[in-house]
Parts: structure tokens; C-alpha cells; sequence
């Protein structure tokens, strides 16, 4: 039972994670004033 929720809190978690961090890059990757030294790294 304990492996089965460490599992469910690890999918969750990383749900989480790639709906936070999606927008995020998104917005970071699609403004026009970024500097290219900033792009490069993505």
C-alpha cells in the first residue's frame, strides 16, 4: 500500500511539475526581447 502511494505521489508530482513548467518556458521561449546568450541555453 505504501509503494502504491509513493508511486500515485510521484505521477502527481510530476504532473504538476510539467504543468507548471510548460507556460512557463513557453512564455520564456516566445518573448521577443530575450537575449540570444539566454535562448541558447534552452
Amino acid at each position: 500500500m505504501k509503494r502504491l502511494l509513493l508511486i500515485l505521489a510521484s505521477q502527481t508530482a510530476l504532473l504538476v511539475a510539467v504543468v507548471v513548467v510548460q507556460p512557463a518556458s513557453w512564455l520564456f521561449w516566445h518573448q521577443p526581447d530575450t537575449p540570444e546568450e539566454l535562448r541558447r541555453v534552452k
